[in-house]
């Protein structure tokens, strides 16, 4: 295993660490000139309030999670690769493209499609009343409407979220870093048919088609939900605080999560030798042991 060299993640850390810095005084400087929020709990599972409640599930339990789900996306590696054998394997050849690692680190916001699909899972399940009663502490739920209960599940949810969406993402990575790729020249020579010969990342073939699910359309469903939030909420003046206070936490939400994941990407890229080395170990199990040369060469 080579060598760690923290100083490759160095503007990763510093925009970590810059990040959690305004997110302290941010909150502490909400809770000082809205001490009233002080006494919310937002649920039960995080034993304080206040700025202390929202630092530690912004900066410990959001990465946590991810991490959690990061880990066990190498595990679920094994498993897109049996799927996707057994829809197109009789069709294609499979085979290891040599990859080799970076010397810099140019994944900081790697976690922003992941992120992008905690939250549509969240959006899915954060108006279901059986999630809300589970989640929500007695101080939100017995003053407020069902938008900002909504919207205050949401964000509570996507601390559970993550585990999916970066479970699904980490298995993806583990394959596109260890090389595996698939190539129709088998379809081609066994069916005579005349179309382009492909060779395809089988990790970054299924991304793709992930990516279309947690993309765009994503972003507007989440910002519609918050708009009718921030609505809600300025159509109270007894609850005027809550639209100031919270249209950096909510607004900025999308921005947020990739950045809270950054110390998980982070970490993933670190293990990144063990994590290849398990799926090829894997692969080879299955009959994905040859070494492939992709080289795209203009020849006129």
């Amino acid at each position: 295993m080579s060598k760690l060299n923290l100083l490759k993640y160095k503007y990763a850390i510093i925009i970590f660490i810059s990040f959690a810095i305004i997110n302290i005084l941010i909150f502490f400087l909400r809770d000082i000139f809205f001490p009233i929020v002080v006494y919310q709990d937002l649920s039960f599972f995080i034993p304080f309030s206040g700025a202390i409640e929202v630092n530690i599930l912004f900066l410990l339990i959001l990465p946590i999670m991810a991490l959690i789900g990061g880990i066990i996306g190498t595990y679920i590696a094994p498993l897109l690769i049996l799927i996707h054998k057994f829809v197109f394997g009789k069709k294609v050849s499979y085979g290891f493209e040599e990859i080799k690692k970076p010397d810099k680190f140019k994944s900081i916001f790697k976690g922003f499609f992941p992120s992008l699909m905690a939250i549509n899972f969240a959006i899915l399940i954060s108006d279901i009343q059986f999630i809300q009663d589970l989640l929500l502490s007695d101080s939100i739920t017995g003053g407020f409407g069902p938008g900002f209960l909504q919207i205050i599940t949401f964000l509570l949810c996507v601390s559970i979220t993550l585990i999916p969406s970066f479970a699904i993402f980490s298995g993806l990575w583990t394959l596109s870093d260890a090389g595996i790729v698939f190539s129709n020249k088998k379809q081609i020579e066994i069916k005579g048919k005349a179309i382009p010969h492909t060779v395809q990342s089988l990790g970054n073939w299924i991304k793709y088609l992930l990516k279309g699910y947690a993309g765009i359309a994503v972003i507007f469903a989440y910002y519609e939900l918050v708009f009718l939030f921030l609505v809600n909420i300025w159509s109270s003046t007894s609850q005027i605080y809550l639209l100031i206070v919270n249209f950096y936490l909510f607004l900025g939400y999308i921005l947020i999560l990739p950045i809270v994941t950054i110390p998980v990407v982070i970490i993933l890229d670190i293990m990144m030798d063990w994590r290849t080395k398990f799926i090829k170990k894997f692969a080879n199990k299955v009959g994905i042991k040859e070494k492939v040369d992709v080289d795209f060469r203009i020849l006129s």
